[in-house]
């Protein structure tokens, strides 16, 4: 039987992500347990949304992973084990594994198609989903009870939106993002650095604009928390903060850990003349990210839909050169 090419780059798509995700996911679900709730302290506010309990601070904000795990209705231990204990616990952190799954399934099929429509081939693509699955903060983060998946997902598809000046993905990721975890926020700055297109970059802006106004006026005076940090902005701003973040190697390695040896070919990327100018423009979002992650490398892997398409292209005139 003859399969058609494009069926066969799904197959191929769907088997990768698929798999690797499983691979992510199981583990995380593995290796989660009571003591995880101390030394991954976020963890346990998810869980305390998923319990509908009160949470003070921006994760009562990150309402849509809970509230999906919440939804998924209860699994039979002996559907993993015969002698499975069907604790509280493991079930909350198996719904929570689920959902999870799917958001970065999801995550790696739409960026393959979207380094496709940066121009990449397909190998190169399959090459940078791999890079995004290997990240130490995918394999560390999005398998346990966190957000961070849905997160990558929605920004993910803000940055698809944009590309494909499609301002329906745009509204769709944007929406999403900001009730999964704020990251999503990036996306704003990346509407102001588009190349070109003044009127779409208007629109762009425009509907980021609103839905980011109405958010914070949802957030900040209608329905306010006594915990508000305000994003964190004051402890960001502050000169003895930014000043330790970038003072002690222990934080520098930290962030350097977001990609790993992946940062040498993206910065080798940005010295070649022939580089996307979208890519160009869009890599100021590493500094706006770098500034407010401040010493955690996981906060800055957000800028993975920049980082990653400049790294793939960086190895790809590396090789050519070796040849």
């Amino acid at each position: 039987m003859k399969i058609a090419p494009n069926l066969f780059k799904i197959l191929v798509v769907l088997t990768l992500c698929l798999s690797v995700s499983y691979a992510i996911v199981y583990t995380g679900i593995q290796f989660f347990s009571q003591d995880s709730l101390v030394k991954i302290p976020d963890t346990a506010k998810y869980l305390a949304l998923y319990h509908k309990e009160p949470v003070i601070g921006h994760w009562r904000w990150r309402v849509l992973v809970p509230l999906l795990a919440r939804s998924l209705p209860d699994l039979p231990g002996y559907f993993f084990s015969e002698r499975r204990e069907t604790t509280d616990l493991w079930q909350a952190k198996v719904k929570f594994g689920i959902v999870n799954f799917a958001f970065l399934s999801a995550t790696g099929i739409l960026f393959f198609y979207f380094l496709g429509a940066l121009g990449f081939f397909a190998w190169e693509a399959l090459l940078g989903v791999l890079l995004f699955y290997t990240a130490r903060p995918v394999i560390q983060s999005a398998g346990i009870p966190m957000t961070d998946a849905a997160g990558y997902f929605f920004l993910l598809l803000c940055f698809f939106g944009l590309l494909r000046k499609d301002l329906v993905l745009l509204s769709a990721g944007f929406f999403g993002g900001i009730f999964a975890r704020e990251t999503v926020f990036l996306a704003f700055p990346a509407c102001l650095l588009l190349p070109d297109g003044i009127r779409f970059k208007i629109k762009a802006c425009s509907v980021t604009g609103l839905i980011l106004l109405g958010y914070c006026v949802y957030r900040f005076y209608i329905f306010p928390d006594p915990g508000e940090n305000y994003f964190n902005f004051p402890l960001v701003f502050s000169p003895a903060f930014q000043a330790g973040c970038f003072s002690k190697i222990n934080r520098l390695l930290d962030l350097f850990s977001s990609f790993g040896p992946v940062w040498f070919f993206a910065f080798y990327a940005l010295f070649l003349p022939k580089v996307p100018v979208l890519l160009r423009k869009w890599s100021w979002l590493i500094l706006i990210a770098l500034f407010m992650a401040g010493n955690t490398g996981r906060i800055l892997f957000p800028v993975f839909p920049v980082v990653i398409p400049l790294a793939v292209f960086g190895i790809r005139q590396s090789l050519r050169s070796g040849q």
